[in-house]
């Protein structure tokens, strides 16, 4: 029997051109997500985001909690970029991070992650 090949996501191409149908579970998600932060959270906590580069919560999540801070953590670079380029990312509270979200070193404390 033939070793089995380890398949890697290649995530720049995957946070470029996002496949059609996540669209409509992140929708899903990113209600849920809301929900639970309304109902558990508070206005005003700090939100981390771990692997989250090209952000589909973020915009919204900042529009209806009204963070003190959004950080994203996620080790590629082309979609933290994309995150940050986002417009409510250049409003002063929002941080991204590079680094492995398995192996975390953030100094920062989270509210929410």
């Amino acid at each position: 029997m033939a070793a089995k090949q380890k398949v890697i996501t290649d995530w720049d191409t995957y946070y470029d051109k996002p496949y059609k149908t996540a669209s409509f579970s992140r929708g899903i998600t990113r209600k849920i997500l809301i929900s639970i932060i309304k109902k558990y959270g508070s206005k005003n906590c700090s939100i981390a985001e771990l692997g989250g580069a090209n952000s589909c919560f973020m915009e919204e999540v900042i529009r209806e909690i009204k963070p003190s801070c959004y950080c994203v953590v996620d080790s590629n670079d082309f979609g933290l970029k994309k995150t940050f380029s986002k417009k409510l990312a250049q409003e002063g509270f929002f941080k991204a991070i590079n680094g492995d979200v398995l192996n975390l070193s953030v100094q920062d404390n989270f509210d929410v992650l």
